[in-house]
């Protein structure tokens, strides 16, 4: 990637899209998250589930906006230290550290949960599109496994 213009818009792109996802994954549909995903080629690696293709994909987020979203008050993700490696043109390696702040229905205490992305993002005509998230927690509450179950 030799023009330092196009590589800065590149950088842009991505973090709209990993900003977009944050977003999405806090307050949008099943659909607003799959359409960041490369079809027919996205893999999700999330908390034991490997997940290969979009409409899995798109199953993997309704299943957990319908188990998890809903028992919360409210979820914010915070996306930091985001590190882009452009393997070449149409092809970035990104890594970035996860927070995630949490509060359950009817309580008010606001639990954390840290960890990582990794993804692999390709470049879709004019767009960047994640064609696999790895989505690693370090460090959850104690009650996060049973608010994740379905």
């Amino acid at each position: 990637m030799s023009d330092p213009t196009q590589r800065m818009l590149d950088e842009a792109a991505i973090h709209r899209v990993i900003d977009t996802y944050c977003h999405a994954v806090d307050r949008g549909e099943a659909d607003d998250v799959a359409a960041l995903f490369d079809d027919p080629d996205a893999t999700l690696i999330a908390m034991g589930d490997v997940v290969k293709g979009h409409a899995a994909v798109r199953q993997w987020y309704a299943d957990y906006h319908a188990n998890f979203r809903t028992k919360l008050e409210t979820l914010r993700h915070k996306i930091a230290n985001v590190r882009i490696v452009f393997e070449d043109a149409d092809n970035a390696r990104v890594a970035s550290y996860l927070d995630a702040d949490l509060i359950v229905r009817g309580g008010d205490e606001v639990l954390e949960v840290i960890g990582r992305y990794e993804h692999h993002f390709v470049r879709v005509g004019d767009a960047w599109r994640i064609r696999q998230k790895d989505i690693i927690v370090h460090r959850g509450p104690p009650q996060l496994a049973e608010l994740l179950e379905g």
